[in-house]
């Protein structure tokens, strides 16, 4: 049976599915044909986008070329960004000339700047070490002559390329209905053929269908390459490519529409249960790419949670994403009306006869087509596609058959995984004190990364990192808060967290009871539920060895929760001044008001505007002004909890207590607002969900650092212990962290959370370059090597294999594996 009506709906569906995944992974990109006449340095040269801070190392995107007199042509993605200041063209280090031939700023959609529009405009203005430019004729290029140090040009104020992320809501939904149109339209004219004798073999539209979809198919192989390297993006050429990114979606599911032809002959109410379900499965299927595309987990991990009893671990989890109630019940009652709807429109269907029959002949034939131009599919990615984006591409489609995989240039290894050892001997039978007795305040504030603290953001944060020890970098062992927290409070990394949490006995976090055997007091203020993910039992044990907890009001809102928590911090302080006098205390402060949806009280006033009222988490189509007012939201909240930060502070500083302290303040995970095409974090391991605020203030007498190293969150209780004199080497095989006082460099681990399963992504930071790879089926794959920027790393001296051999041999620590070639 072949249900049309029911296929030109998936058409539809398939159809914003592929769009919206192929709108969501366009990168802008800089297309640049540059020859080089003559340079006495290496030629490399760099973008510089000033969005209102000016030039700088965090806002600039760097290419190379070889030398000689053949013309390069260079295809360079950068970062999507709003309002542009200025745009600045490094072309070389230094002296030398070069003739640059096209130079477009463009992305599959639109092309934003080229150099024929720059030039007849008059923007390129040469700068620094730049001769003057003389203009004689564009089709023959741009001559630029470079004199000395750093030369450089300005080629645009005040440019837009908000443009390169359009608006998905309305294009999109043309886009889909415009191919659905087409297919309807060609199905009407096929079906007015079939006199003739090369129509006779049924079933006549179903064929054609994929005659026609195995056409668009090739064109799409052919016409991608030219487009991204030849063309130069010509906009109405590679907005009509978007629509072939759906095709192995359609191919799969028009082969399942196929299948259900073995039960015509069944009852009405069982074929109507077949429609329905199919349905049903298509909008949670757009609904699972869409969560792949958030936080890269499947449906079938939430499936598995309910599946196996950990219900409760999933309402959580759900809760933690900032969607309300009253949308979790739209969404609810939407699901559930489904069913309701796909009987209906079976019913109506079967009345007014907008089904065909679809014989056994054309059932076989029909699948041996589909299987056939999906390997055809598969064979031209092959050749035409990025592995990196062919593998993102077959890993979001749960239902996507790999005949191929992609052939990922970068190395792949064995890995063999580590049993997880937690170590209980390593506690001392007998109460030891710890030499140094300096009271230790630890601040950990949700979703804080580090390159937003600032005078006007945070002051006092800002002061606080100013007295403290000086860090090259710091980061996150994870993108998500339950592993995070694990990683700092524990000193391990989160991929031990599933096995840690399901022990039967839980002691808790090692460096904490080090403290409490030696001496120290534990004192616990949560603004954040402790319940959340097992938090108290992780952290302090199935029996709590904490001196005091801080109870909160459930009936308080989050902001409020953390205003509670602070005046009670500054409270006890008070109540207990002559105790903390003496030293020897541990006090604990978990702050909250920074996560999404991002929150304050009603009586403060925001001082960043304007600021988006509402948040959908689901949502995926912001423009760059939503994008400007979301972030705002969250500058609101993060100076809101620096003014929470700052009374704790004087309080501190009140009682004498803030000098000798050691006083350690961290974010637990950064917070992305699409600059990699993600809102909020759990889902990538770039520097905007892993880049976290992290500032350690030692006590007045602590010698300073020899040089500025990298540190996470698992190296923060190692260098507390380390400083307290304990002695490490006693834990070497207990905790996977490192002492930042042994001025030795050490590579940081951090994973992608996928909810409450193993993580499967990884990124290894040496301090000049991070490399990310996933573990899966006891295989580590290398997928990207990037700089301190997240652009493509390129050694200075060394082959790409030279270089990982030398500075990535020992790809993961001993703790959780062995990985060989």
């Amino acid at each position: 049976m072949h249900f049309r009506l029911l296929l030109l709906l998936l058409i539809f569906l398939l159809s914003l599915n592929g769009l919206l995944w192929q709108q969501r992974l366009s990168q802008p990109l800089i297309l640049l044909d540059i020859r080089l006449l003559d340079s006495d340095e290496v030629a490399v040269g760099s973008f510089y986008f000033d969005s209102g801070s000016g030039f700088n190392e965090g806002e600039k995107v760097d290419f190379s070329y070889a030398t000689g007199h053949d013309l390069q042509r260079l295809v360079i993605p950068f970062s999507l960004r709003g309002v542009i200041k200025q745009l600045r063209f490094d072309p070389l280090p230094g002296k030398g000339e070069v003739v640059v031939e096209r130079l477009t700023f463009a992305d599959t959609l639109t092309v934003a700047l080229d150099l024929p529009n720059l030039l007849a405009t008059g923007v390129i203005t040469p700068l620094h070490e730049v001769a003057p430019l003389l203009i004689e004729d564009v089709s023959a290029g741009l001559p630029i002559r470079t004199l000395g140090d750093d030369p450089h040009l300005l080629l645009a104020t005040d440019v837009d390329f908000s443009p390169l992320r359009p608006s998905i809501r309305w294009w999109l939904l043309a886009g889909a209905a415009g191919i659905t149109l087409i297919v309807w339209l060609l199905l009407l004219l096929i079906e007015r053929l079939r006199a003739f004798s090369w129509f006779t073999l049924r079933p006549l539209t179903l064929r054609v269908n994929l005659l026609f979809w195995g056409c668009w198919l090739l064109i799409a192989a052919a016409a991608h390459p030219a487009i991204v390297t030849a063309l130069g993006l010509s906009g109405h050429v590679a907005a009509l490519t978007l629509v072939f990114s759906f095709i192995p979606l359609l191919i799969l599911w028009l082969l399942l529409i196929v299948l259900t032809a073995f039960i015509d002959s069944w009852s009405q109410w069982l074929r109507m249960g077949v429609f329905t379900l199919l349905f049903v499965i298509a909008p949670l299927y757009y609904l699972d790419h869409h969560l792949f595309s958030l936080q890269q987990i499947h449906l079938s991990l939430l499936l598995q949670m309910v599946w196996s009893g950990d219900g409760e671990s999933l309402w959580q989890m759900i809760n933690a994403t900032g969607i309300n109630n009253d949308l979790l019940l739209r969404y609810g009652i939407a699901l559930a009306l489904l069913p309701v709807c796909g009987g209906l429109l079976f019913f109506f269907g079967e009345r007014w006869r907008l089904m065909l029959r679809l014989s056994l002949i054309g059932l076989f034939l029909s699948g041996g087509v589909f299987v056939a131009l999906l390997f055809i599919e598969q064979q031209l990615s092959s050749l035409i596609k990025s592995p990196v984006v062919w593998e993102l591409e077959q890993r979001s489609f749960p239902l996507y058959l790999p005949f191929l995989r992609p052939k990922l240039t970068l190395p792949h290894y064995r890995f063999t995984s580590n049993p997880p050892i937690f170590s209980e001997s390593v506690l001392p039978v007998d109460t030891v004190l710890l030499p140094r007795r300096n009271n230790i305040f630890l601040f950990v504030l949700e979703s804080l990364r580090g390159d937003v603290v600032d005078a006007k953001t945070a002051p006092n944060l800002l002061k606080l990192q100013q007295l403290s020890l000086p860090l090259k970098r710091s980061l996150a062992n994870s993108n998500a808060t339950h592993h995070a927290w694990f990683a700092l409070f524990n000193s391990r990394y989160p991929i031990f967290w599933n096995s840690y949490r399901d022990q039967i006995a839980i002691s808790g976090s090692l460096p904490l009871r080090l403290l409490r055997q030696g001496g120290y007091g534990i004192h616990l203020f949560s603004a954040t539920p402790l319940d959340y993910f097992d938090y108290e039992r992780l952290i302090f044990g199935d029996d709590p060895f904490y001196n005091f907890n801080q109870s909160v009001p459930r009936s308080l809102t989050t902001p409020e929760r953390d205003r509670f928590i602070s005046e009670q911090f500054s409270l006890y302080l008070h109540n207990h001044q002559a105790e903390f006098a003496d030293g020897g205390e541990v006090v604990i402060v978990l702050l909250d008001s920074t996560h999404h949806n991002y929150f304050w009280p009603d009586d403060f006033s925001p001082p960043f505007l304007p600021i988006l009222q509402e948040m959908d988490y689901l949502k995926s189509d912001y423009s760059p002004t939503e994008i400007e007012a979301i972030r705002n939201r969250y500058l609101n909240a993060l100076f809101y909890i620096d003014g929470l930060m700052g009374d704790m502070f004087t309080t501190m500083h009140e009682l004498a207590l803030f000098d000798e302290a050691i006083i350690v303040a961290s974010g637990d995970h950064g917070e992305e607002f699409f600059e990699h095409g993600h809102l909020a974090h759990s889902s990538t391991l770039y520097n905007e969900q892993i880049g976290v605020y992290l500032a350690m203030k030692m006590p007045s007498t602590t010698p300073l650092l020899t040089h500025k190293n990298v540190i996470s969150q698992v190296d923060i209780f190692p260098s507390l212990l380390d400083y307290l004199e304990y002695p490490l080497e006693d834990l070497v095989t207990a905790m996977d962290g490192h002492t930042i006082f042994d001025n030795q460099p050490h590579p940081v681990l951090s994973s992608s959370v996928r909810g409450l399963a193993m993580p499967e992504l990884f990124s290894l930071y040496n301090g000049d370059a991070k490399i990310i790879f996933t573990l899966v089926n006891n295989e580590l794959k290398i997928t990207e090597i990037l700089d301190d920027n997240d652009q493509p790393f390129t050694p200075s001296h060394h082959s790409l294999d030279d270089y990982l051999a030398k500075n990535f041999s020992k790809l993961l620590p001993p703790s959780l594996g062995v990985v060989t070639p």
